[in-house]
């Protein structure tokens, strides 16, 4: 059985589990064809030259979006913001739905569980101190 680091969280009064996530629910190509569909309809409402259009979309045909951009995207789509905040909490609430999740998790606290989930997969806490003392030795 796989050790995921874990940590409680209270929603609504109640303390509820929060796990590393699973690799496979953090699809990295899945995001990268949801910020390309993205743009692809960007361009096509705001784009009235065809050659224009048609160029740009074969630019974003081949463009590899890196983690900042992935980002982005997730944080300005509250669907998907919930669907990766859901796939640290399913782990051990497994009966309780993204449906369900949703009413649960009030979108005013969406972005203080995003920022503990990130903490919580961050590196050890040892590495990010080590790498704090290389900068300020550095000055």
């Amino acid at each position: 059985m796989i050790k995921r680091k874990e940590i409680a969280v209270t929603l609504g009064g109640k303390p509820y589990i929060f796990s590393e996530r699973n690799k496979s629910d953090m699809d990295f190509a899945a995001l990268q064809e949801a910020v390309r569909a993205q743009k692809f309809s960007f361009i096509q409402k705001n784009v009235n030259d065809a050659d224009d259009r048609l160029a740009l979309m074969m630019a974003e045909m081949q463009k590899i979006y890196n983690n900042f951009e992935i980002g982005i995207y997730i944080s300005g789509n509250i669907y998907e913001t919930y669907r990766q905040v859901y796939n640290s909490f399913k782990i051990k609430n497994p009966d309780i739905t993204l449906e369900t999740f949703k009413t649960i998790c009030p979108e005013a606290e969406l972005k203080t569980v995003v920022e503990i989930i990130t903490n919580l997969e961050s590196t050890e806490p040892g590495n990010k101190q080590k790498s704090e003392k290389k900068k300020k030795g550095r000055g």
